[in-house]
């Protein structure tokens, strides 16, 4: 009896679903497509077959039996085709790509704007502490550099040069009185002089870093010199102690070399490290700029995030947003109040230079002109006294600016000490256009009774010049100690306010979470 149409149906096998796999490949390299087709085939002859009672193998039964049935999908192959690997990219990048949407989607809601804007502020208030912590540890290297390098260098410079003019004006001076004994102590101030020169040149080389420097060509140049020096003056002394009018040639030349080569590399090393000193002064005159504007935008947004807060909520005062604010206000103060009046101190960073530099240049200048003064009476030929008031004048000015609104005792001895030079030197050119060289001889060079009275019974060119260095000497050493002690005081103050601003900056950043903690507890 022959089986009816809904039986027949059911028994017809079901043609699989592959569309998706089309492109995939079975073990053997059989194409899922080609498979379907053959299959096709088979299945439509393996209906004829039992329509007609006719049992059989095709060979598309043969090759879908000789297919494991758990391998048809599990163990297909990706072709190297663009879809596979834009697909395999798919699935690596989608939960990244979720995670970003969710996050955007929690950023849009309430909440997350609240949880986004504290972040913001924290991030803001920490970076302006950390920028106040960086420029702080910045200057504190700075004045570290100034106190033990730049500033030490200057005054081995100066020290150089003024025992180098001391040097030179006391072998004019021996030579002039002709006391050109070993034990006099016109001989004791050269060699000493000498040696100071010679390790003063030592400790200015200590401060430089690079040896191809400018300062280090100064220096070498005047220890190179020096010796020369040093074998004319002595060459000097022999020919004067024989009598041999040559000698005074052989001292004109040291003198010559001395204000030719010597001093002038002495001066430039002085006016180099100086301006090193001077440009160091200036950096540190600068207020920290980015730090203060750090500090201030905190400010701002706090003010901006505690008005945008009051205007949504209706609350008047958030205690933790205010308690940040007022603490972000007070590490700006404490930033503006120290750069007005620790580091732009008015001797050490403000408008008024140190008096240490006038003080400085005064003393080189007065030697300069003692040096002149001296080599031009060995050679007999009277100082240009126009010159030599001018000079004089330049001291003086020179040491009323290092006097502004000091009144420093030593600075008064210097210009009282200054006039009495003067008026010996006019008394001194008196005497020598008068003929009288020894009496010109002894207002130059008497220096051996005590100049340490307020006057004198004759005016002494030596007396008041020995009085005027050592009253800038006095000076000088107390301005250096003055100014160390402010670059001291500078670094710990520095040190002090960088630890305060970044304490605040921390504070500020916990009253900003206390801030928002409510306000986010409510949404739970």
């Amino acid at each position: 009896m022959a089986e009816s149409a809904p039986a027949a149906e059911a028994k017809r096998p079901r043609r699989p679903r592959r569309t998706r796999f089309g492109s995939r490949r079975a073990q053997g390299g059989i194409s899922l497509a080609e498979l379907g087709d053959k299959n096709g085939k088979a299945d439509k002859e393996n209906v004829r077959g039992t329509e007609s009672g006719v049992t059989g193998s095709t060979p598309g039964n043969l090759a879908l039996e000789s297919v494991d049935s758990e391998q048809r999908v599990d163990d297909l192959e990706l072709t190297e085709s663009s879809t596979g690997i834009s697909k395999l990219f798919g699935e690596k990048l989608t939960p990244s790509v979720e995670y970003l949407q969710r996050t955007g989607s929690f950023i849009l809601t309430s909440p997350g704007r609240l949880t986004f804007t504290a972040v913001f502020l924290i991030v803001a208030i920490l970076a302006a502490g950390l920028s106040m912590s960086a420029t702080t540890d910045t200057r504190q290297q700075q004045l570290a550099n100034m106190s033990q390098a730049s500033e030490p260098m200057a005054h081995a410079s100066q020290n150089l040069y003024a025992a180098l003019t001391i040097a030179d004006a006391s072998a004019n001076t021996a030579f002039s009185r002709g006391n050109l004994d070993e034990g006099s102590d016109l001989r004791t101030r050269y060699d000493n002089a000498i040696a100071q020169a010679s390790l003063a040149a030592t400790r200015a080389a200590a401060g430089v870093d690079n040896v191809q420097s400018s300062e280090m060509k100064h220096i070498v140049e005047v220890q190179r010199l020096l010796p020369v020096y040093v074998g004319l003056v002595e060459s000097a002394r022999a020919n004067a102690r024989q009598t041999h009018p040559v000698g005074v040639s052989y001292l004109a030349s040291a003198s010559g070399l001395m204000t030719s080569q010597i001093l002038p590399a002495a001066s430039k090393l002085y006016e180099e490290t100086s301006r090193s000193t001077n440009h160091d002064r200036e950096v540190l005159t600068a207020p920290p700029l980015v730090p203060l504007s750090g500090i201030l935008a905190a400010i701002v947004f706090l003010l901006l995030v505690q008005w945008n807060l009051t205007r949504r909520t209706g609350r008047l005062i958030n205690a933790g947003l205010l308690a940040a604010t007022t603490l972000m206000v007070i590490a700006f103060v404490a930033v503006s109040v120290s750069t007005v009046t620790t580091w732009q101190n008015e001797r050490l960073y403000g408008n008024k230079t140190s008096p240490v530099q006038p003080l400085v240049e005064a003393r080189i200048m007065s030697q300069k002109i003692r040096a002149s003064e001296t080599l031009d009476l060995v050679r007999r030929q009277p100082t240009d006294q126009k010159q030599f008031t001018k000079d004089t004048d330049e001291v003086e000015r020179l040491l009323n600016s290092a006097n502004d609104g000091v009144n420093d005792a030593n600075i008064e001895l210097a210009l009282r000490s200054l006039n009495g030079w003067e008026k010996s030197h006019t008394k001194m050119i008196a005497l020598l256009d008068e003929g009288d060289y020894a009496g010109a001889v002894r207002i130059a060079t008497d220096h051996d009774a005590d100049d340490t009275r307020e006057s004198f019974a004759e005016p002494s060119s030596g007396q008041e010049f020995m009085r005027l260095d050592r009253a800038l000497q006095a000076a000088i050493s107390d301005a250096r100690t003055e100014l160390r002690n402010d670059i001291e005081e500078a670094r710990v103050v520095s040190a002090a306010l960088s630890g305060l601003t970044v304490a605040l900056t921390v504070l500020a950043s916990i009253c900003v979470i206390v801030g928002f903690r409510n306000r986010l507890l409510e949404y739970l």
